[in-house]
């Protein structure tokens, strides 16, 4: 176990795989989690505006709530108004927020991590407060693995910057 993160499940570093690399799969694998809330909260959002039933768990309360009072805004039987554009569009900015958690995740920005499971935290408790418990334990979940990405990540950061330090040639006195 290195740094709180064991780089060698299964003995896998005898087998040709670095330490940095397994530490960069496992970043990618929390970061992942990101992209995939963007991608599922924007189904959520067009499956509402079709007035399906179906909603992925994995989804983004906000953009439920947003859909939710644009709905509820809507004359009976009528169509997308102006609310529900609006909804739309704080939908996709929403999810863009989360694609971007991804993409910086991606880069090495571990901030991000931290920075996106705040807010995927926060959103968490729109269904507590909705006692939606299937959609409080998949927030859990999710905000473990991305955790799992974040601690991942920060000891790629130790790593990569002993690497640098180790590579460094010594100051000589002037």
């Amino acid at each position: 176990m290195t740094n709180g993160v064991n780089p060698s499940p299964g003995g896998i570093l005898g087998q040709g795989v670095s330490q940095k690399q397994i530490l960069a799969s496992r970043v990618k694998a929390g970061s992942s989690w990101f992209l995939w809330i963007a991608i599922l909260s924007i189904i959520n959002s067009l499956i509402a505006r079709a007035q399906g039933g179906l909603s992925f768990v994995v989804g983004l309360g906000m953009t439920q709530v947003f859909d939710g009072v644009a709905k509820g805004m809507r004359p009976e039987g009528g169509s997308l108004g102006t609310a529900s554009i609006v909804a739309l569009l704080l939908d996709i900015l929403v999810a863009g927020l989360f694609v971007l958690f991804w993409r910086l995740t991606q880069q090495g920005h571990v901030s991000a991590f931290a920075t996106g499971m705040v807010l995927y935290g926060i959103d968490g408790l729109l269904f507590v407060m909705s006692q939606d418990y299937l959609s409080i334990a998949f927030h859990v979940f999710a905000l473990f693995r991305i955790f799992q990405g974040l601690r991942a990540g920060q000891a790629l950061q130790r790593l990569l910057a002993a690497e640098r330090f180790a590579g460094a040639s010594p100051v000589t006195p002037t």
